[in-house]
């Protein structure tokens, strides 16, 4: 396995960078759960263009790792499942960073456009536009957090299954996308995800609270 340590520290960079690095001062207003009883809105969540920035930096850093930082070297045994386990290792702690955030308390963060940025990359086109819409789709029917990724990963699973047989890279986006489930599951959390703005009712109650002062 060859490295070009330049691309390398370049992907590190745009992958480790924690999502909570460029939001706002009053993010903690603008986080949403269903689990709070929270609307969830898929206009407002599109409408935040950190999450957009999460979703180009992801695909830029990913891009970087898996095509410009390393390459297979003949001349050293296994040199496909080293390459394997460094995307496995380099991703794998990126999307750790992105999900789990402190504020005074832990919280789990859903990376949705930062997985989907990864995905353009891990998989093809097509599986990832299918990945994308199926996890808009998700958001239309239901408010679970934890449903686009699981809907999201199934895609990804059986279409990258028909499409490509068992594919290294393919598995690999599947773990991904599940990694913030087995970390909300493990602790006992729940998923939230930052939106365009606060929540109307959330303001109201302020107001409402100022004005009884």
């Amino acid at each position: 396995m060859e490295i070009n340590w330049t691309y390398l520290v370049i992907a590190l960079l745009l992958l480790w960078i924690p999502a909570a690095f460029f939001y706002p001062a009053d993010s903690k207003e603008r986080f949403v759960s269903n689990v709070y009883g929270f609307d969830y809105n898929l206009f407002n969540y599109i409408g935040a263009w950190q999450n957009w920035l999460d979703g180009l930096r992801a695909f830029a850093g990913a891009f970087c790792l898996i095509h410009l930082a390393i390459f297979p070297d003949d001349s050293v045994e296994n040199t496909e499942q080293w390459m394997l386990g460094l995307k496995a290792a380099v991703l794998g702690i990126a999307v750790v960073l992105q999900t789990v955030h402190k504020n005074r308390i832990f919280f789990f963060l859903t990376p949705m456009f930062y997985l989907w940025g990864v995905t353009f990359v891990l998989s093809d086109w097509v599986l990832a536009v299918y990945a994308i819409v199926a996890g808009l789709c998700a958001s239309v029917m239901s408010n679970s957090l934890d449903l686009k990724l699981w809907i999201t990963a199934g895609v990804l699973a059986v279409f990258g299954y028909l499409l490509h047989g068992i594919n290294p890279n393919v598995f690999l986006n599947v773990v991904l996308v599940v990694i913030p489930l087995a970390l909300v599951y493990s602790f006992n959390s729940h998923l939230v995800a930052l939106t365009a703005y606060s929540d109307p009712e959330d303001d109201e109650d302020d107001d409402t609270e100022e004005d009884d002062e």
